[in-house]
């Protein structure tokens, strides 16, 4: 039997460079035995040998199981893909985004680009690229939903609800500007998003009722579909705004999951000529902005229409005679 206590004493005997070492050839791989299951998978469903017992078997949601195949399914026309994964660049999560992006035509570009992306970035870069059929779009419709019921538990109001495409964007433009208007009072912390959405449910539920003094009083929903603007000056409107964070919707730095509370920043700052146009501006958290130019010492590089498009650099690389860096 395998002694767990016998293994970490022995690791604990070990120097610091060693382990960190082993850990990047033990991940290396298991990315490699990943990439062999897959092509035991492709052969397997070759052969009908495949379906939603596997998951049953090896402990997996079924969701898994044809996550799984269509990778393997991809993979065959994907050369590059596969040998990125075979090299250990890719973590299974960006292996199956990459692969849903990809195609024989694109496969070396997302061999190369797939590896610096965050899978939550590679997954949403998927989802928008992908383009739903009518059929799609009638079963999302017919599966909206919406429960709701009271805990014993806890004694709350508890429920979960799924909205289609434009509804669900509708619902998340509104209590998004909901939740906006709820700013703290000067030197107060802001309340966790959570809490705020829960108040903007409230707001919503107010206005219905008729309170004119709601939150929610005045809000219209704004689904933006296709937008195209440009500004000279410092101020940001909102509708340039709302195009800017309709791009990827998330905070621009590699690998930043934050989508709420995001701040717009000019890639070359006003005071260094920086236009205020939607090529030069990104989404980005409170923590990340503070560390950016022109009050940071870093500065944000590239394509911000792209996923994997920007990169925090010193402030130096991007403009020489700043100075170095603190």
């Amino acid at each position: 039997m395998f002694d767990l206590t016998e293994t970490l004493d022995d690791l604990r005997c070990r120097p610091l460079a060693w382990l960190h070492a082993e850990r990047i050839r033990l991940r290396d791989e298991r990315r490699r035995l990943h990439l062999r299951e897959l092509a035991v998978t492709r052969i397997l469903d070759e052969r009908g040998a495949i379906d939603d017992t596997l998951a049953a078997a090896d402990g997996i949601d079924p969701r898994d199981v044809r996550a799984t195949l269509e990778t393997a399914r991809a993979l065959e026309s994907l050369p590059h893909l596969a040998a990125a994964a075979a090299d250990g660049r890719l973590s299974p999560g960006q292996l199956h985004a990459a692969a849903q992006l990809a195609d024989p035509t694109t496969d070396a570009e997302w061999a190369e680009r797939a590896p610096r992306c965050a899978p939550a970035d590679l997954a949403c870069e998927a989802r928008t690229r992908r383009v739903p059929t009518a059929d799609d779009t009638r079963r999302r419709f017919e599966a909206r939903s919406l429960r709701y019921w009271w805990s014993d538990r806890t004694g709350m109001l508890e429920g979960r609800f799924a909205l289609p495409d434009l509804l669900g964007a509708e619902f998340e433009s509104v209590v998004q500007q909901i939740t906006e208007r709820m700013r703290p009072a000067r030197g107060q912390p802001w309340e966790p998003h959570d809490r705020r959405a829960a108040d903007a449910l409230v707001a919503l539920a107010r206005r219905a009722r008729g309170d004119s003094t709601t939150l929610a009083e005045g809000i219209v929903p704004k689904v933006l579909v296709t937008v195209a603007l440009s500004r000279s000056t410092r101020t940001i409107s909102p509708r340039l705004r709302n195009a800017v964070l309709a791009r990827t919707g998330r905070c621009a730095w590699p690998g930043c999951p934050v989508r709420h509370g995001l701040e717009l920043h000019h890639l070359v700052p006003v005071s260094h000529g920086g236009p205020t146009v939607a090529a030069n501006l990104a989404p980005v958290c409170a923590p990340h902005h503070r560390r950016l130019v022109p009050h940071g010492t870093l500065a944000l590089v590239g394509n911000p229409a792209r996923v994997d498009g920007l990169r925090p650099v010193r402030d130096t690389e991007t403009h020489p005679d700043s100075g170095p860096a603190p």
